[in-house]
C-alpha cells in the first residue's frame, strides 16, 4: 500500500513539472480584436500581447474599471448596470524591425509568461512579458543578442481619449469615468546602455542595450453600496507604490517570485492523456488545432485543459 501511494505521488510531482512545458506558439503576430492576441493576468490586471515585431501593442485592463452604480432592478442594461472598460494601449514603436524572419510568438500557460522571438538585420530579438500578483505591475522585458540594439519610442494610449502626462521615465494618465470612478494608469521604462527621454507625449530610447517596463493600474472602487461603489481615494497613489515597490527589484526577481506564486497554483493538478508524436509537437498551434480535428492529440487536449485554469488563475483570483 505505501509502495503504490509512493507511486502516485512521484507521477503526481512528474506531471506537474512537465506542465510548465506547454505551450501555444504562432508563427505570425495577432490580429485586431481579442481572438489572437495572447493574454497575461494575476487576477486585477490583464493584458492583451498582440507581438508586432515593429509596433508591440499590449492592451491594458483593470477588473474594476467600470460606468455603472447601484443598479435597483436587477436587470442586465438597467438602470446603473454599465458597461466594462479597458484602459487603454501600451505602445513599444520599434520601426527599424519590420523586416524580420525567425519570427514565434508563444504563451507558457505554464510560467504564465509570453514571448516574441525573431531575427532583423542579423539581430537576435526576445520580448517577454508577465503580470506578477506578488508586485502587482505588468512587467516586460526586452532584450537582444548584440548590444545598442533598441531605438524607438514607448507611449500610452488611453481609450478614453485623456492626455497623458509624462515625468522622467514614466507616462502616466488619471481620469474619471462617466460614472465618477477615478482611475490611474502607469508604465515606468527602465535601460541598460544607450539613452532615454521624454519628446511630447512619449519616451524615446536611442541605442540601449535592453528595456524593462513596468506597469500597474487601479481605480477608486469599492465594494459598498453605501458609496455608491467608489471610495473617493486618489488611485494614483496605490499605482505608484506598486511601480516603486517593483522598480527597486532587478527583472530576474520580479520574474522568480511570479513563478514562485504562480506555480503554488498552477501546478496542483494536471491530466495525462498520452503522449503526442513528434509530428504533432512540431506544428504552430493555429496549425496543430486543425490536425486535431482529424487525429488525437493527447498533449493538445491536456494543454486545453490547463489553459481553462490558466485562464481562472490569471483572471479572477482575489489572494
Amino acid at each position: 500500500m505505501n509502495g503504490i501511494l509512493a507511486l502516485v505521488i512521484i507521477q503526481v510531482f512528474v506531471t506537474c513539472v512537465r506542465a510548465s512545458d506547454k505551450g501555444f506558439w504562432y508563427e505570425y503576430p495577432a490580429a485586431d480584436g481579442m481572438n489572437e492576441a495572447l493574454p497575461i493576468g494575476n487576477g486585477r490586471i490583464g493584458g492583451l500581447v498582440y507581438g508586432h515585431s515593429e509596433k508591440e501593442r499590449i492592451n491594458i485592463n483593470e477588473i474594476t474599471l467600470w460606468t455603472g452604480d447601484d443598479n435597483p432592478s436587477q436587470k442586465y442594461d438597467g438602470p446603473g448596470y454599465g458597461d466594462y472598460q479597458t484602459l487603454g494601449n501600451l505602445i513599444v514603436d520599434l520601426p527599424e524591425h519590420k523586416v524580420n524572419t525567425e519570427y514565434k510568438r508563444a504563451l507558457d500557460i505554464g510560467d504564465a509568461v509570453t514571448t516574441v522571438q525573431y531575427e532583423s538585420h542579423g539581430v537576435q530579438y526576445k520580448r517577454e512579458y508577465f503580470v506578477s500578483h506578488v508586485s502587482e505591475v505588468l512587467v516586460g522585458r526586452l532584450t537582444a543578442d548584440k548590444g545598442k540594439a533598441y531605438t524607438g519610442r514607448i507611449e500610452l494610449q488611453d481609450s478614453h481619449k485623456l492626455i497623458a502626462n509624462l515625468v522622467n521615465n514614466t507616462i502616466e494618465v488619471n481620469g474619471k469615468l462617466v460614472n465618477g470612478l477615478r482611475f490611474a494608469w502607469k508604465v515606468l521604462a527602465q535601460h541598460t546602455g544607450g539613452t532615454l527621454k521624454v519628446n511630447g507625449s512619449v519616451i524615446e530610447f536611442n541605442g540601449c542595450d535592453a528595456l524593462t517596463l513596468i506597469v500597474s493600474a487601479g481605480t477608486d472602487y469599492v465594494f459598498d453600496d453605501q458609496k455608491m461603489f467608489k471610495s473617493g481615494e486618489d488611485p494614483a497613489i496605490n499605482v505608484n507604490a506598486w511601480i516603486g515597490k517593483a522598480s527597486e527589484k532587478c527583472y530576474e526577481t520580479l520574474r522568480t517570485e511570479h513563478l514562485s506564486d504562480f506555480h503554488s497554483l498552477f501546478n496542483r493538478v494536471d491530466v495525462d492523456l498520452g503522449e503526442s508524436s513528434a509530428q504533432q509537437t512540431a506544428l504552430p498551434t493555429d496549425k496543430r488545432k486543425v490536425e486535431a480535428v482529424a487525429t488525437f492529440d493527447p498533449d493538445f487536449e491536456e494543454m486545453f485543459f490547463q489553459f481553462g485554469r490558466y485562464l481562472m488563475i490569471s483572471s479572477s483570483r482575489t489572494s
